[in-house]
């Protein structure tokens, strides 16, 4: 090996890094460091720096000494008047280089071993650079379509040539059904890119919810424009997918531009995922609207809004097998489409819980307010149907509703007892005891603490202890548990659970 030019080792090495693409200043470092480790280890491991110039194939080997008061190691120290010679601002503690004459006499003296070593680790160094430069080169690509052919197939995971790399497609990845043979062409998105000792890692996907965007932006023009959105897919892969999509251009018609003539433009989309059906909806930012457009043609008579996230579905009893069909697939899909919890209940059910509803709130009010059932019940009958709600009415509305019913106490009192109502529930919930126990008649939030001491924490608990043990637990007289008791069981036969 020479620092002459055009030396045969380094312009061989020079020559195959070329061809690998690496630039040269990745080359010259490469080689350098390949160099400086083995040169090191050579010399009883003093430190060591190798220049390397790749057009002339010149190589300068230099010795890094630290400049100290007073040298001890004349291999590994120089001192501050020599070091001064190098540079005149050095002190103490720093380090300089000191140019070996004869490199091409230490180079000269490396044994074939260390010649070996040497294309060892420059070999390895080069398979590090080119693992780098695959993985950077699919990084960026990270989310979008790819197509090669089937390399290798183990067990149904699946290396394919990608032509400037190698990916990995999964069997789960892989639609349901699907079995590809070697050579087999294919086509599938980049989920993921990572490295490992082996290289870089391209992760494939055809279950991926990006590759049907993908798909959808490649074969519609309108969408790769973005004159079309896609708001949100939901995909049982292989099966059935859902698709929502808006246009920015209100004479555009986005469900028809994805269909395309005579659904020619989804049929070739659902071709390249194994026959997969695909429905495109119509996004509404409207939750409610967006539910109803994505269970089309299934006829939905109500959707009630119980939390931002939780939806219930009311709809006739002839629609629940479209529903609850096929592994309740499309009931599946809406949940995914919309991240929302989404129930179904059928017409009759949700009238009879709407019937059995009134009659708590009727209780509720009749206990809690001190008011006729039928005073309640008015209530109840102008969707005044909580405490909450009652609170949030005007002296004038509650008048109204109430006008036609004598009582011997004003609004301005029913309000003061339905906010008193409202605190002790929340006490209730705070000792964890059933809010329904401070409309108990005679019950007082210290009642319902004692009863908590003997593990009596709702109505239904309740109603199941005897009449000694209570009147021990609340100190009431016989007519007042007797009439606790009645309530309470009132309670119990309406309200399942023993709570509301």
């Amino acid at each position: 090996m020479s620092g002459a030019k055009n030396s045969p080792f380094i312009e061989h090495i020079a020559s195959l890094a070329r061809e690998k693409g690496v630039p040269e200043t990745s080359i010259s470092h490469l080689i350098s460091q390949s160099l400086k480790e083995i040169i090191s280890r050579s010399k009883n491991n003093i430190p060591v720096d190798v220049n390397v110039d790749i057009e002339s194939g010149n190589v300068k080997i230099f010795r890094i000494l630290r400049v100290v008061s007073s040298v001890e190691n004349a291999d590994h120290e120089i001192s501050m008047d020599e070091a001064i010679e190098f540079d005149d601002t050095i002190k103490v503690g720093d380090c300089v280089r000191e140019l070996i004459p004869d490199s091409d006499a230490v180079l000269s003296k490396l044994s074939w071993s260390d010649v070996s070593k040497i294309q060892v680790l420059i070999k390895k160094g080069l398979q590090n650079i080119e693992k780098e430069k695959e993985f950077n080169a699919f990084k960026d690509k990270i989310g979008s379509v790819v197509s090669g052919f089937v390399k290798q197939n183990d067990l149904g995971n699946l290396i394919i040539d990608l032509g400037t790399g190698e990916g990995f497609l999964s069997r789960n990845e892989l639609i349901p059904g699907e079995t590809y043979s070697l050579g087999s062409h294919v086509k599938a998105y980049i989920s993921n890119v990572t490295t490992n000792l082996h290289g870089s890692q391209i992760q494939l996907s055809r279950r991926h919810d990006g590759f049907l965007i993908e798909l959808f932006s490649e074969m519609i023009p309108e969408v790769a424009d973005e004159l079309i959105t896609i708001h949100a897919v939901a995909r049982d892969p292989g099966s059935r997918a859902i698709v929502a999509v808006s246009s920015s251009r209100p004479t555009l018609n986005a469900i028809g531009a994805c269909l395309g003539r005579s659904g020619k433009r989804v049929d070739a989309i659902s071709e390249s995922l194994s026959g997969e059906k695909i429905s495109v909806i119509k996004w509404s930012e409207d939750l409610v609207q967006f539910v109803v457009n994505a269970l089309h043609p299934i006829d939905i008579k109500k959707v009630i809004m119980h939390d931002q996230n939780d939806l219930e579905i009311v709809v006739p009893e002839t629609s629940l097998g479209q529903l609850y069909g096929h592994k309740c697939q499309k009931l599946r899909l809406v949940k995914k489409l919309t991240g929302c919890i989404v129930r179904v209940i059928s017409e009759n059910e949700e009238l009879y819980r709407r019937e059995n509803e009134k009659k708590e709130s009727v209780l509720i009010f009749k206990h809690a307010l001190g008011i006729s059932e039928l005073q309640a019940l008015s209530l109840v009958e102008s969707d005044i149907v909580s405490l909450d709600i009652f609170l949030q009415m005007s002296v004038e509305e509650i008048n109204t509703i109430l006008a036609s019913q004598s009582s011997d106490i004003s609004i301005e009192q029913l309000q003061e007892k339905a906010q008193k109502s409202l605190l002790e529930r929340e006490k209730c919930l705070e000792m964890e005891s059933d809010p329904l126990m401070i409309h108990l008649p005679h019950m007082s939030l210290e009642k319902v603490q004692k009863l908590k001491e003997i593990n009596v924490q709702n109505i239904n608990e309740l109603v199941k202890i005897d009449k000694t043990t209570l009147n021990e637990a609340v100190n009431l007289t016989h007519d007042e548990i007797d009439q606790l008791m009645k309530v309470a069981n009132e309670f119990a036969t309406q309200f399942t659970g023993g709570s509301q």
